[in-house]
């Protein structure tokens, strides 16, 4: 049986291991939290930070034949990094799943692919003189190395800028324009530098305006827009000699103008993956898997296509949770707990309560409801 070292140990990698499972390989889970439910499931585990590539020097490569990321930015480039030790598929190189991962070198490859980007200059929190060459408003503030839009500060004048600059943590940032566009992404499966299968979903915020907590699949957006965004992404791929693979981006649409937020090579989190597969019926896990395993695609449309949304509940304060009710009578549910009832929860973007999926009965209830799910689903809180 093959060996399978399976980076992350959380809920969201729950859906690999299964996969893995099913087609009968042996899994390592790698997670430092001895309590994540992946280790309860797989056949051994390494309780190690992968946050920390320092702790590669810890994993033993030849106790395995394949390395799989989950669904994180750090699973993956630990396990990019172990990849420079061994040669396994599916992986760029590390200075390359760096440099996507990094805002500032992420800009400077869409530079290289002639792929338009919103203007920006890099700066470290220390150096308060940004605040005299900055003069474009509105503008966001964002932290190199952030993610789920954690760190990122809509700033709206000169004062305003003056102001967060004094509060930042010492860590480099981003000022770039905003950009006030509608917000979708798109996944790409790529082999021999060529996209052979691709999905499109909208995205929208209602807690956090940084992080996504709403979606819905199948996109309404136009064709013209799609084609426009595929060929900026195959330029992407053709300019950096991508790897097989998933290459997903988020983006930003206006008319027709479109600007590329963030891109990755590991799979979306917050079960991104169920979306896909629960609307337009492809086994997007397995397919994400395949390159890793070095095996071929399998785009076999498994059932017809329905209308879904996915919600990140999430809060705007810190509460403990009592209950969820729901106030609508959807076509389906699946709710994907993370939480349990008296269990302690922050405000967006630093936690979540759960994972919900809807099904609607047409393309219009989907339009009309998603992007304001959370009036949907409230949370009480216990109050003693």
């Amino acid at each position: 049986m093959k060996k399978v070292l399976l980076i992350g140990s959380s809920y969201s990698a729950l859906t690999i291991l299964k996969s893995l499972k099913n087609l009968k390989y042996n899994v390592t889970v790698c997670g430092k939290n001895k309590n994540e439910p992946c280790h309860k499931f797989a056949n051994s585990s390494i309780f190690l930070d992968y946050s920390n590539l320092k702790n590669t020097k810890f994993v033993d490569l030849s106790l395995y034949d394949y390395i799989v990321p989950s669904f994180n930015d750090a699973a993956y480039l630990f396990a990019t990094k172990l990849s420079e030790h061994k040669k396994i598929p599916g992986y760029d190189s590390f200075n390359l799943a760096n440099a996507i991962q990094k805002k500032d070198l992420y800009k400077k490859l869409l530079e290289e692919s002639d792929i338009p980007t919103l203007d920006y200059i890099k700066f470290h929190s220390a150096d308060l003189s940004v605040a005299n060459i900055y003069n474009s408003f509105p503008a966001i503030i964002k932290p190199t190395n952030s993610f789920s839009g954690k760190g990122c500060v809509k700033i709206l004048n000169k004062s305003n800028l003056v102001k967060v600059l004094k509060e930042l943590k010492r860590t480099s940032y981003l000022i770039e324009s905003f950009f006030d566009g509608s917000l979708h992404s798109y996944s790409a499966f790529i082999k021999n530098k060529k996209i052979v299968k691709d999905f499109y979903v909208d995205e929208f915020t209602t807690n956090f305006q940084f992080q996504v907590n709403c979606s819905n699949s199948p996109s309404t957006l136009k064709k013209n827009i799609k084609v426009k965004i595929k060929k900026l992404i195959v330029k992407f791929i053709e300019t950096h000699n991508l790897a097989d693979g998933l290459f997903h981006t988020q983006f930003l649409k206006k008319n027709n103008k479109i600007f590329l937020v963030e891109s990755m090579r590991r799979g979306p989190g917050d079960l991104y993956n169920m979306l896909i597969e629960q609307s337009l019926g492809y086994d997007y896990t397995l397919n994400y898997l395949m390159p890793f395993l070095g095996k071929n695609y399998n785009f076999k449309k498994l059932s017809k296509t329905k209308y879904v949304g996915r919600y990140t509940l999430d809060e705007k304060k810190n509460g403990d949770l009592m209950s969820i009710k729901l106030n609508y009578s959807f076509r389906k549910i699946n709710f994907f707990p993370l939480k349990v009832v008296g269990e302690d929860f922050c405000y967006a973007p630093n936690d979540k309560l759960g994972i919900i999926f809807v099904e609607y009965n047409t393309i219009n209830e989907m339009t009309k409801i998603t992007p304001k799910l959370d009036e949907y689903f409230l949370t009480e809180r216990v109050l003693l």
